[in-house]
C-alpha cells in the first residue's frame, strides 16, 4: 500500500461523503448487510432453538435402546467423550391402592433426567409421577400412596407434556415414572422380565459421531440407535424443510442486496467519469485511478460491515423479544457465524459488483469533459467474468454449507437474468416498432425508455429480480404451512395398536364399531432381516457409505397386501398386476432404496424366523410417515410372506373424553400393545404453528427488506431521468406534459416487471416445491 495514494483516497472519501455522494451505496450496502446477518442470526438462533425442541422427543440427542441391559463399556465411553447421560428403563407392571390393581407402564429414570428441559420439582425417592388417567382408575389423590410390587409409592405430581420420552414406550397402560435407584426395592424386574433399556445421550455433533462411529459395530439385531432424523418423524420433515426455507430466505437476501449494490454503485461511478477525466488531464496513472477506488470501497465495506453486524445483532435481539410469548422456548445465544458473514459478504457484494464499472475508470477519455461521452472498450476477458462467477458460486456454497437448494437456485437465479435480458430486448424492439405510431406524452414516455436501452434492461432485470423473490418466498411459505396443516386433519390417529392377534381381529373390528371409533386400517405385519442383496450378504453388497444404516442392524416390520395405503405413492416400476400373482415381488421405501443404493430388479433376502425369503424389487414407494398411519420400509405381492406367523397393526384417533376406552381396551385384549402418541402429536401440532408462526414473521421481515431495497434501487436510477425531464421543463415543456409521460413509462415498465415477477415466481415456486421441499 502507498501511503499517498492511500491517504488521497481517504481524503476524497471525506469530501464525497460529506457532498452525500457515497448515501446511496452505503445505504444500499447497509441495508444489505444489515438484512442478511439479522436474517442469519435470527434462524440461526430460531433452528437451532426448535432442533433442541425436537430432541425432547427423544430424550437426547442420540438414543440407544436394547431389549437387555447395556454393556457397562458403553457408559465409559460417554464419559470418556464428556457426552452427557441418563439411563431409562421401561416395562409393565401391575399397581395397587387397596383392593384395586392395575396394569401400568413404569418409567424408571435415573436421578440426572431428563437432560433435555427442566422438571420443576425433582423426583425423590419412593415417590411417582403418574398419568393422570391413573388416580380415577385406582380412587387416588394426589399424596395417596399406592404400592408398585413390594414398596410403597407416594404420588407427588402428574405427569406433563414436557418429559416427551415417556412418549415412546408402551403406552397400553398409564404411565409412572420412578427412581431407577428404586427398582430393586420393588421387586418387579427378575430375569427374563421384558425390559426396554434405554441410554439417553446430549452432548456436540462431533461428540455425539464419535460415539455412533464406536458403537454402531457392536449392535446386535435387538439394539438401535435413534435420532430425530432416523425415526423417520413429521417432526423431522418439518425441520428439513424450514431449514430449506430459511437458507431461501437468505439466498433471497443476498440477491436483493446484490441487485441493489449493483445498480447503486453503477449511479455512484457515473457520477465520477467528469472526475476521473479530469485527473487523467493532471497526468494521473491508471492503477493509481484502480487504487483510489478500490481503497475507498475497502473502508466502506469495512465500515459498513461493522455497522450492519451490529444492527443486524440488535434487529434479531428485537426480533427475540417481541416474539417471546409466541414461540415460549428459550432460543441458544447467538453464535459467531453471522458476524463472520456479515464481513464476507459487504466486500462480496461491493467487489464483486463494482469491480466491472472500476475497470472502465482508467479508461476514460480527458475529452469526456468536453464530449460528454465515454470511449468505447473492448468487454473485460472471459476469464475475468468466469473468475468472478466461480468466486460468487463457492461464496454461496459456504454459505449455504453445500446444500442443494444453493444449486438450484443458483441455475434458477443465471437463467431468469437471461430470460429477463431477452425480455427487455424484445419489449424495446417492439416499442420501437409502435413508436412512429404513437405521439404527444405515450410518445414521449415510450422514447425514454427506447433512448436509454442498457439502463433499461438493467432496470428490468434488477427490479423483477427483487419482485421475483419476494413473491417466490411468500408462494412457497403459504404453500409450507398449508401441507403441514393438511398432513395433521383434526382426526389425525393418535394411537397405534399391534400385536393383534388373527383370532382377535373380528371382536377387535367389532368393539371400534361400537365405540364409534374409526380406524386407518388393519395390516398384516411379520419382523424379518435383510441379510443379503442378489445372493451376496448385505455388509458386502451395499456401498461402506450405507453400512451404518440402521435397517441393516435390525429386524424390519415385513406386511403384503395388493393395494398400498393412500400415503404411499409408486416412484418407480409398476403396480402389482393380476398376473404377477405367485411370483415372488416386493416393493421398498424410496429413501431406504437411496441410502442403500438398491434399484429395480435387485433380489432382497430376508430372515424370517429360522426361514430365508428371497423376492425381486418390482417398485419403488415414497411413504408419507408423518401422516400417523402405519406404514413399512418393506411390502410383498400378497403370497409371498403369507404363511409366516403374522399379527396385525392399526392406527386410530381418540378424543380427549375417549382416553378412558384404553383401559376397557386393555381388559378385552391383554395381549395387544398400544403406543400413544397423543401428546407428540399435540407437541408436534404446537412446534408447527410455531414453527409457522416464525415464517411469517421472516417473510415479513424479508418483505420489508425488499421494499426498501426497491426504493433504494429505484433512487440509484433516477438521475439520467431528472437530467431529461430537466431539460425538457427548460424547453417549456409543461409539469403536466412530464407527468403525463413519465405516468406513461412507469406504467409500461412496471406491466412488464410485475408480469414477469409473477411469472417467474409461480414456476420457481413450483419447481421449488417439487424438487426441494418435496411437496
Amino acid at each position: 500500500m502507498k501511503p499517498k495514494i492511500f491517504i488521497l483516497a481517504m481524503k476524497l472519501l471525506w469530501r464525497e461523503w460529506r457532498a452525500a455522494q457515497w448515501y446511496v451505496v452505503f445505504f444500499a450496502l447497509l441495508l444489505a448487510i444489515t438484512a442478511v446477518t439479522a436474517l442469519h442470526f435470527y434462524t440461526d438462533r430460531l433452528f437451532r432453538g426448535v432442533t433442541q425442541q425436537s430432541t425432547k422427543i427423544l430424550g437426547g440427542d442420540l438414543v440407544v435402546t436394547s431389549s437387555t441391559p447395556f454393556s457397562l463399556a458403553w457408559k465409559h465411553e460417554a464419559n470418556r467423550l464428556k457426552l452427557r447421560a441418563a439411563e431409562v428403563w421401561v416395562y409393565p407392571s401391575v399397581v395397587s391402592a387397596g383392593n384395586r390393581l392395575q396394569l401400568t407402564n413404569i418409567q424408571a429414570v435415573s436421578a440426572n433426567y431428563p437432560l433435555i428441559g427442566e422438571i420443576t420439582s425433582s423426583i425423590t425417592p419412593h415417590t411417582a409421577w403418574v398419568e393422570p388417567r391413573l388416580l380415577p382408575l385406582l380412587a387416588l389423590n394426589l399424596n395417596d400412596m399406592m404400592t408398585i410390587g413390594a414398596a410403597n409409592f407416594r404420588i407427588t405430581n402428574v405427569l406433563s407434556s414436557d418429559l416427551e420420552i415417556l412418549n415412546m414406550g408402551w403406552a397400553i397402560a398409564p404411565k409412572i415414572l420412578i427412581r431407577l435407584d428404586d427398582v430393586p426395592a420393588t421387586r418387579t424386574v427378575i430375569p427374563g422380565s421384558r425390559i426396554e433399556y434405554r441410554l439417553l445421550l446430549v452432548g456436540s455433533e462431533t461428540q455425539l459421531q464419535q460415539f455412533r462411529t464406536w458403537i454402531l459395530p457392536q449392535l446386535n439385531s435387538s439394539q438401535r440407535l435413534l435420532t430425530i432424523s432416523n425415526q423417520q418423524t413429521m417432526f423431522w420433515d418439518v425441520l428439513q424443510r424450514t431449514q430449506s426455507y430459511i437458507q431461501l430466505v437468505l439466498l433471497v437476501g443476498l440477491t436483493m442486496s446484490g441487485v441493489a449494490i449493483a445498480m447503486s454503485i453503477r449511479q455512484y461511478m457515473r457520477r465520477h467519469y467528469a472526475h476521473v477525466a479530469l485527473w487523467r488531464c493532471l497526468g494521473i496513472k491508471k492503477n493509481h485511478i484502480i487504487q483510489i477506488v478500490i481503497y475507498q470501497l475497502i473502508v466502506i465495506a469495512f465500515v459498513t460491515g461493522v455497522i450492519g453486524i451490529i444492527l443486524g445483532y440488535f434487529t434479531q435481539a428485537l426480533f427475540v423479544h417481541l416474539f417471546e410469548d409466541v414461540f415460549r422456548f428459550p432460543l441458544p445465544e447467538a453464535d459467531t457465524g453471522p458476524i463472520i458473514l456479515g464481513f464476507a459478504t459487504s466486500c462480496m457484494l461491493v467487489f464483486l459488483f463494482a469491480y466491472p464499472l472500476i475497470s472502465e475508470l482508467p479508461y476514460i477519455s480527458p475529452l469526456y469533459i468536453w464530449r460528454n461521452q465515454l470511449a468505447v472498450r473492448s468487454n473485460p476477458s472471459r476469464i475475468y467474468w468466469m473468475t468472478i462467477l466461480i468466486a460468487l458460486i463457492a461464496f454461496l456454497y459456504w454459505f449455504m454449507n453445500f446444500s442443494l437448494l444453493t444449486l438450484f437456485f443458483i441455475d434458477v437465479l443465471l437463467l431468469s437474468i437471461g430470460f429477463l435480458y431477452l425480455l427487455s430486448v424484445l419489449m424495446l424492439s417492439f416499442i420501437r416498432l409502435i413508436l412512429q405510431q404513437t405521439e404527444g406524452t405515450i410518445r414521449r414516455g415510450l422514447s425514454q425508455l427506447v433512448n436509454y436501452p442498457e439502463s433499461v434492461s438493467i432496470q428490468i432485470v434488477g427490479f423483477t429480480l427483487v419482485l421475483m423473490v419476494i413473491f417466490l418466498l411468500k408462494l412457497v411459505r403459504t404453500d409450507l404451512i398449508e401441507n403441514w396443516q393438511q398432513s395433521l386433519p383434526s382426526r389425525t390417529p393418535n394411537y397405534f395398536a399391534f400385536n393383534i392377534a388373527p383370532t382377535d381381529l373380528p371382536k377387535l373390528q367389532q368393539f371400534f364399531h361400537q365405540q364409534q371409533i374409526n380406524i386407518a386400517g388393519i395390516y398384516p405385519m411379520v419382523r424379518g432381516r435383510l441379510i443379503a442383496l442378489n445372493g451376496k450378504p448385505i455388509m458386502t453388497a451395499v456401498p461402506m457409505s450405507s453400512r451404518s444404516n440402521n435397517a441393516l442392524h435390525r429386524d424390519l416390520n415385513l406386511s403384503w397386501m395388493w393395494q398400498f395405503p393412500a400415503d404411499n405413492k409408486i416412484v418407480s416400476g409398476q403396480a402389482w398386476m393380476k398376473q404377477d400373482q405367485g411370483k415372488p415381488l416386493l416393493s421398498i421405501e424410496d429413501r431406504l432404496a437411496q441410502n442403500l443404493q438398491l434399484k429395480i430388479g435387485d433380489e432382497l433376502t430376508f430372515r424370517i424366523g429360522s426361514e430365508t425369503v428371497s423376492a425381486k424389487i418390482a417398485n419403488i414407494r415414497s411413504v408419507e410417515w408423518s401422516s400417523f398411519h402405519p406404514n413399512f420400509y418393506v411390502i410383498f405381492l400378497p403370497g409371498v410372506i403369507n404363511h409366516f406367523f403374522t399379527t396385525y397393526i392399526t392406527s386410530f384417533h381418540l378424543q380427549p373424553n375417549q382416553t378412558m376406552l384404553l383401559n376397557q381396551l386393555v381388559q378385552q385384549f391383554p395381549n395387544i400393545t398400544v403406543i400413544d402418541l397423543a401428546n407428540v402429536l399435540n407437541q408436534l401440532l404446537s412446534l408447527i404453528n410455531k414453527i409457522a408462526q416464525a415464517l411469517q414473521y421472516i417473510f415479513l421481515f424479508s418483505l420489508g427488506t425488499g421494499i426498501l431495497i426497491f426504493i433504494t434501487s429505484l433512487q440509484a436510477t433516477m438521475d439520467e431521468r431528472r437530467q431529461t425531464y430537466h431539460l425538457l421543463h427548460v424547453l417549456g415543456a409543461s409539469q403536466k406534459y412530464i407527468y403525463k409521460s413519465l405516468m406513461v413509462e412507469f406504467i409500461c415498465f412496471g406491466l412488464v416487471i410485475l408480469w414477469a415477477s409473477l411469472a417467474l415466481a409461480w414456476t420457481n415456486a413450483w419447481l421449488l416445491k417439487r424438487l426441494i421441499f418435496g411437496l
